[in-house]
């Protein structure tokens, strides 16, 4: 009897460690399964799920499936974090590629505060307000002393061409490589600008809408300086009405063996800020090549302003350059005037046709100002308190033109502060410098850093000297 009680004590003991094994290896199998789940997207299928009757002759099979399992979910878990990292890499070298796409295509952002910005390289496009841009920039030099690229002779330093020859210009006033203003007229290359000018000089342009600017530069350029001779050839061929004529038909003002950097009426705009001269007139077709210039001048340049709305481009200048209201009043300049009697008088005849047309004609400067037209729209709304300040401004260049346009017994005009700008005042000597034509500043700032570099030359030489003293 007492053994038969033992024996059932040692039976009963077994099974007991029996379902303890059965039931640690289940938790095993639970914890891994859960383990895999969480490191798959797969489906999971807990293990505790099983049913429970059939426990005890599972028991045996549960350990080595589970290392089955174990082994199948690691590669597939292997395979997930692979394939994951590759997508990743892809992706991030991707994004690198495209964000170093974008840091090439556009200058850096200039910041609105700090000292004002004294370093301008301002592309000057013919018949845009160039020559007003450009008078202010060099009034802007001379009351601070700046040096300003400036051909030895004359006013351009190139009409067709970009190169920047260092001996054909006027020295810097201390000898140094890079220049501080850039205004006079040459086609621009940023490789070459970049040999006279520091990357941290903004690049300002400026456009002007294609029909007023080719009709502008029709009969500037027939009464001043008809290079080619094919302005006078049109204009001989339709004396009734050479405007008008010269919209329908271009072509006859056009001399293409001498080609377009010696025209003023063929895309000049996108001429001056370089588009490639070679095969001109194919390239004119060439929608991809057109693309790209464009987002080559997007790229060189900080802001491309609009001679159209010539205020409001001024005071965007103005906050960027973080400049005083002061320097920036105007006078027109070099604006064209004809008789009334004269042919040249007549307006254009503008419809749906002779746009087209002239479109066709004009293509890439259409398309150089419809573009950075909307981009400065856009500008100048997100811009605070934007209209507000072009209203100020515009008040302060109504009393400037009633002061210097008429015959003022006053010698001193003040402009009281606002919440745009402190006081200043204008003298009228100020106001010859604002209405003198381009020929005689260019001449002035010309023999002002002249003299500076023939002083800084001379207080050179006599340290030489004391040093060899000594």
């Amino acid at each position: 009897m007492q053994s038969d009680t033992a024996s059932f004590l040692l039976v009963a003991k077994a099974s007991k460690n029996t379902r303890k094994r059965q039931q640690g290896s289940k938790r095993v199998a639970v914890w891994a399964e859960k383990t895999l789940c969480r490191s798959s997207a797969n489906t999971c299928k807990r293990l505790d799920a099983a049913p429970t009757n059939t426990e005890s002759s599972q028991g045996k099979k549960m350990y080595p499936n589970l290392l089955v399992n174990m082994r199948r979910g690691r590669i597939k878990t292997l395979l997930i974090i692979m394939s994951m990292f590759f997508i990743l890499y892809f992706c991030s070298t991707t994004l690198m590629e495209r964000f170093q796409a974008s840091s090439q295509r556009k200058r850096p952002p200039i910041p609105r505060y700090g000292p004002e910005i004294r370093q301008v390289v301002f592309a000057k496009v013919h018949k845009a307000a160039s020559s007003t841009m450009q008078n202010i920039l060099m009034r802007f030099a001379l009351a601070r002393n700046l040096d300003v690229v400036l051909p030895k002779q004359g006013i351009s330093l190139s009409e067709d061409g970009s190169n920047i020859n260092r001996g054909s210009i006027v020295p810097h006033s201390q000898s140094k490589q890079f220049y501080d203003i850039l205004c006079n007229h040459v086609l621009y290359n940023e490789e070459e600008i970049s040999k006279h000018f520091s990357k941290s000089a903004v690049r300002i342009a400026i456009v002007r809408d294609p029909v007023d600017q080719a009709v502008s530069a029709l009969k500037f350029y027939y009464t001043v300086w008809d290079r080619t001779g094919a302005l006078t050839k049109g204009f001989n061929k339709h004396k009734e009405d050479p405007i008008n004529s010269f919209l329908r038909n271009p072509q006859d003002f056009y001399e293409e063996s001498f080609g377009p950097a010696a025209s003023y009426i063929n895309n000049r705009m996108s001429v001056d800020l370089g588009f490639p001269l070679t095969n001109f007139q194919e390239s004119k077709k060439n929608n991809t090549m057109i693309r790209e210039f464009l987002e080559q001048v997007e790229r060189q340049f900080d802001v491309v302003l609009i001679s159209d709305y010539f205020d409001e481009s001024l005071i965007l200048m103005r906050r960027i350059l973080r400049w005083p209201m002061k320097n920036i009043v105007y006078l027109k300049v070099n604006v064209g005037e004809n008789q009334t009697n004269s042919v040249w008088h007549k307006k254009p005849t503008l419809n749906s046709t002779i746009i087209e047309r002239f479109r066709e004609w004009d293509k890439i400067d259409f398309q150089l100002y419809t573009h950075f037209f909307n981009i400065f729209l856009e500008r100048i709304r997100i811009e605070p308190l934007f209209m507000e300040e072009v209203e100020a401004f515009r008040k302060i260049q109504f009393d400037l033109n009633y002061f210097c346009r008429n015959q003022s017994t006053e010698q001193v005009l003040r402009i009281t502060k606002s919440e745009w700008t402190p006081s200043f005042t204008i003298l009228k000597r100020e106001c010859d410098l604002m209405s003198i034509s381009e020929l005689k500043l260019t001449h002035v700032v010309r023999l002002r850093q002249t003299a500076r570099y023939e002083e800084y030359v001379r207080r050179n030489n006599a340290t030489r000297l004391r040093a060899r003293k000594y």
